[in-house]
């Protein structure tokens, strides 16, 4: 009776033997279909046959942890290339889930490096989809999607520029300039798009400049034309503001400083800034440099201008 119980015993051992070496097998042959699904670029099939793998491997326990582990690391670069391949696509949406499921396999298996990847390819889609907002003249969502993208990537001077295109057209000055600034911080000196982004700034601050003068609020014009300074100290218009400004203040000698530096940065048409420093030379009472400089209004809009002030209030020999 005893040996019947061994022989039993042995015959049941073989058969858990069997089993378990049988759903090794097949959790292995589901793993090596994967990698050929994988090398043909059928990725759905991949996955398929990866999760089948997860699937074996867990009901073994301990034994099947190794192959576990394996198939998910695999399925973090299997999520990735569809990720890849719907981005190229620009099937943003379906990206932004690839590559989120990528990097939630890649967090399970601790792959920082693949963690990375993934995280750097949601900033590029949201950052597109940005820019898609962009031109649709979006720019409440484009600031959305732009700010989305730099929380997976916090050092992209593209997206910086685009948030800071966008927060220019909704007029929010704080954000441009924060944008423009890390830009410039994140992006290589002298880059294009470092350049766009100083122009950006410039653009915002010499518009908000003219609204300014518009209105006869020249202490604003100063200070938005200091801010402006912060990107390109050598803007011709941005010294005609603060010239004009500082007329409008009665600070003629600042104002004939400031239209003084703007004729230096550029030579090509001044006229508008001798006209400013004329005038800021009559109202000190100063007739001879009044007139020697209305004489050098010769283009542009002040021309009859400064012709009126010589010959009729002036009387400029």
């Amino acid at each position: 009776m005893k040996q019947l119980r061994i022989i039993a015993a042995l015959i049941l051992t073989g058969f858990a033997f069997t089993t378990m070496a049988q759903t090794l097998d097949e959790a292995g042959e589901a793993f090596n279909e994967a990698i050929q699904h994988s090398k043909e670029k059928n990725h759905t099939e991949a996955l398929k046959s990866y999760k089948t793998t997860i699937v074996i491997a867990e009901q073994l326990g301990e034994e099947g942890m190794d192959l576990k582990m394996k198939a998910e690391s695999q399925l973090a670069g299997v999520f990735f290339k569809m990720g890849l391949e719907s981005y190229k696509a620009k099937e943003p949406d379906d990206a932004i889930s690839h590559f989120t499921n990528s990097y939630e396999y890649a967090q399970l298996v601790n792959d920082e490096k693949a963690m990375e990847k993934a995280h750097r390819y949601l900033n590029y889609v949201y950052s597109y989809k940005g820019n898609v907002m962009l031109k649709k003249k979006d720019y409440t969502n484009a600031v959305d999607f732009f700010s989305r993208a730099l929380e997976y990537k916090k050092d992209n001077p593209k997206t910086y520029y685009g948030l800071a295109v966008a927060q220019m057209r909704e007029g929010n000055e704080d954000g441009m300039r924060n944008a423009v600034v890390n830009t410039i911080k994140y992006g290589e000196e002298g880059s294009k798009t470092v350049e766009n982004a100083k122009e950006v700034a410039v653009k915002y601050y010499l518009n908000a400049a003219m609204k300014a003068a518009q209105g006869k609020n020249f202490p604003e014009v100063v200070r938005v034309i200091n801010e402006s300074f912060k990107f390109d100290d050598k803007n011709p218009n941005a010294y005609y503001y603060l010239a004009l400004a500082y007329n409008g203040m009665g600070k003629y000698d600042k104002a004939i400083e400031a239209a003084s530096t703007g004729i230096e940065a550029n030579n090509k048409n001044p006229s508008n800034l001798y006209f400013l420093i004329g005038q800021a030379h009559e109202k000190k009472g100063e007739k001879r440099k009044a007139c020697k400089n209305y004489a050098k209004v010769t283009q542009g809009n002040y021309v009859d201008a400064a012709t009126y002030q010589m010959e009729t209030v002036l009387e400029c020999k």
